[in-house]
């Protein structure tokens, strides 16, 4: 019995590092920044157009759950995915960064995310097949938000990063139900401003990730 309660409080210090407030909202507002729903919406609105409101309901919960499943398993497995392959925390801030550089400038310079145009989904069994991918990922879950999971699991721990996504999911749950009325109000011009300003803030976050790591390998080998 005793092995088995220091094997459960081993394994909850192995999910669980304790953060400042501060630290979780980062994680929870960079989460939001680079899966960037508000940049999802044009294919959203495509997808659910015409669609009945209990399919869009289940349209958006199996998106959500979907989306996040991905961040969960690769918060709880980035640990040892790192190992396996043998990279360092350094080697993937700025390699993390540097992709998240080129999603930055995608999305200023288009206002939207990559292959979020010219997808007309129409029929409703097309758009449940297809809801879990192309928007589930890469839209969504894409490389940068799951290299990000990856990261600061890493450095806060998987639980910081699963609550992070959590709260993500709450959030993109309802936006993706109505998606339609957020398009009416906010118009496509407005989504797309909103996207280029999301964007830069990706870009400042990308160039953040180079210089910690290049900071932090220098610090290893000085």
């Amino acid at each position: 019995m005793m092995t088995m309660a220091l094997l459960n409080q081993d394994m909850l210090k192995s999910l669980v590092i304790f953060v400042s407030f501060e630290t979780l909202i980062y994680v929870i507002t960079s989460l939001f920044i680079i899966m960037d729903p508000p940049g999802a919406l044009p294919l959203i609105i495509r997808i659910t157009e015409g669609l009945s409101k209990r399919t869009i309901l289940r349209l958006a919960f199996e998106v959500t759950l979907f989306v996040l499943s991905l961040i969960v398993i690769f918060a709880l497995g980035g640990k040892y995915i790192l190992e396996y392959f043998g990279i360092s925390i350094p080697s993937l801030k700025v390699a993390g960064g540097i992709m998240l550089a080129i999603l930055g400038f995608e999305m200023m310079k288009e206002g939207e995310k990559p292959r979020a145009r010219r997808e007309t989904i129409i029929k409703e069994e097309e758009a449940l097949s297809n809801a879990l991918v192309p928007l589930g990922s890469p839209m969504l879950a894409g490389p940068g938000t799951l290299s990000l999971a990856i990261i600061y699991s890493t450095l806060y721990g998987p639980g910081v990063v699963i609550v992070g996504a959590l709260v993500n999911a709450l959030l993109l749950f309802p936006i993706i139900i109505f998606a339609s009325y957020i398009g009416r109000i906010v118009g496509e011009r407005g989504v797309r401003v909103f996207t280029r300003v999301l964007g830069f803030f990706v870009l400042a976050l990308a160039v953040q990730y180079v210089f910690d790591g290049v900071f932090m390998y220098v610090s290893t080998i000085s």
